[in-house]
Formats: structure tokens, sequence, C-alpha cells
């Protein structure tokens, strides 16, 4: 198997064994860990009612389907990041999946999250490299990642104790698969 150079595996097993070549491993870079404490913005009657009523759901520990309609700019990412503070800050630690229909919608997303929690969430996409899919894994499994973006494919990672699925913009056609199954 060539890598990108054009390099077999055995002729660089081969350089590292003469001492011809050495290999520097890059560390991975660590993970900055949200700040879940912050001051949430103020609710208007109905997002407040909107949130007790979740809360609700989430405290009865039973499988709840819950539909959010709102238009652009109505407050639902916030009320969104404010059930992700509460149930991260529980002492019982649960994770959350947020799917997004286009992971190009990430980048949005982010920044939102950044300027609420300090730091990015933690996105599963098909561009990462097999150390930082790795990463992500791990930090599941663990349990120390504990709010994560995706796309579809987000849903068969292993949740060590996963708690609440956000699937934004649910109406949106890439979340249905056209094909049958053959």
């Amino acid at each position: 198997e060539l890598n990108a150079k054009g390099f077999t595996q055995g002729l660089i097993n081969k350089a590292l064994k003469a001492q011809a070549l050495r290999l520097n491993l890059a560390p991975i870079q660590p993970v900055l860990r949200p700040r879940y404490n912050y001051a949430p913005p103020h609710f208007s009657q109905p997002q407040q009612k909107i949130l007790e009523e979740f809360a609700t759901f989430i405290k009865a520990r039973q499988f709840k389907v819950a539909l959010l309609q709102g238009v652009t700019g109505s407050g639902k990412t916030e009320i969104y990041f404010k059930l992700l503070a509460d149930l991260i800050k529980q002492e019982e630690k649960g994770q959350i999946l947020i799917l997004l229909p286009e992971i190009l919608l990430g980048q949005q997303f982010a920044e939102k999250f950044k300027k609420r929690f300090g730091s990015e969430p933690v996105f599963w996409q098909s561009q990462l490299s097999l150390p930082q899919k790795k990463q992500v894994w791990d930090g599941l499994v663990s349990g120390q990642e504990q709010v994560i973006v995706g796309a579809r494919s987000a849903l068969f990672l292993p949740y060590y104790n996963l708690r609440l699925i956000i699937l934004d913009e649910e109406h949106d056609n890439s979340y249905k698969q056209t094909e049958s199954p053959a």
C-alpha cells in the first residue's frame, strides 16, 4: 500500500530500522472543555414554559419525542443550549448529540456555541483524521466528551450515557433515506 508520497509501508519500516528516518508523532491537541455555568439569556414566558416541559421529560429519564417549532431567530438554539447546560451540570453527567442536516451548518452552530460556552463542541464528520476520530471515539466511550455535533452517522457512535438528542431542522431532506436497502 502506498502513502501520499508514494512510499510503501515496508520501505518506511526499513528506513526507520536503519535510522535513516526518524518518526516524530505530533501530539493531538487537547480539547478545550466548555464551561456550562453561563448566565442564560432572559427567556420569554413561552420559552420558559417549553424549558420547564423539556426539563420534566429529561428528569423522568423516559423516552420522549418533542418538537420545538419556531422561525429562524426565535430562540430555539438558546433553548437547546440551556437544556444541554442543565443536563451536563447534573450529578450524573449525560451526553448530548446534536444532529445537523449538513455538517456545513456546523460552523455557524460552533460560533454560537463558542460564544455561549467558551469553546467549540466536538464534531463528528468524515473529514476527521483517524487519530482525531479515535480521540472523539475514546472521549465518548469514557464519558469525557459530553456534547457531540454531527450529521446522521453520529447516531452510531458509542455513547457512554446518551441522554438527549437534538435534531436540528428535523424537516430537512438530508435526514431521510431515499434508497431502499438492498
